[in-house]
């Protein structure tokens, strides 16, 4: 392969069904991989309950400094029963919190687009769902996320949660500068 693009990746796949559908999404990119000039370079950290079983801590600073000296983040699902007696700033999530705040992710983008080889699948009639291209944009960084001001403790100083207002209006500016100027130029 000459000169292929290269991307570093942690990958993150912690609880539950994580690991098993981080490492069938991995050799559908090892795949992709084949078929194109582009080579990914994955290494494996710990993060959530994973985490909190072999280190003691929702997420360990090696798995922090490696997100962010990564291209991107493969992350799997967080968080597990078990742990639900923990206290907040001890569960899972709390991790999972603290890396979309070090990384800047407020938001996850989740596009539902009606291809018509496939309309007839959707349990509503084909005239209803024929040419839908619809994206989501669903902030996780407040709202349900961060419940109650004297639950978090956390110390990343860059996640304030004093003002619900002036953040819900970052929020839909935010949202509205997504989906009306970047993503729906590329669509």
């Amino acid at each position: 392969m000459p000169n292929p693009m290269r991307f570093k990746l942690t990958v993150l796949p912690g609880d539950g069904v994580g690991p098993e559908v981080t490492r069938e999404a991995l050799r559908v990119l090892r795949a992709l991989s084949n078929f194109s000039e582009t080579e990914f370079v994955c290494e494996e950290k710990l993060i959530g309950g994973a985490a909190i079983r072999a280190l003691g801590t929702p997420l360990p600073e090696t798995t922090l400094n490696a997100c962010m000296n990564s291209d991107a983040v493969f992350l799997g699902a967080v968080g597990a029963p078990e742990y639900d007696h923990l206290p907040t700033q001890q569960k899972p999530e709390a991790g999972l919190l603290a890396l979309r705040t070090a990384l800047g992710g407020f938001a996850n983008l989740r596009p539902a687009v009606s291809f018509p080889t496939i309309a007839d699948c959707s349990p509503l009639q084909r005239s209803r769902v024929q040419g839908a291209d619809i994206l989501f944009v669903r902030e996780l960084l407040g709202g349900l996320y961060l419940p109650s001001r004297a639950a978090l403790t956390m110390t990343v100083t860059a996640l304030s949660t004093r003002c619900a207002t002036p953040q819900k209006k970052l929020n839909v500016l935010l949202a509205w500068r997504l989906s009306r100027h970047e993503l729906a130029a590329k669509r």
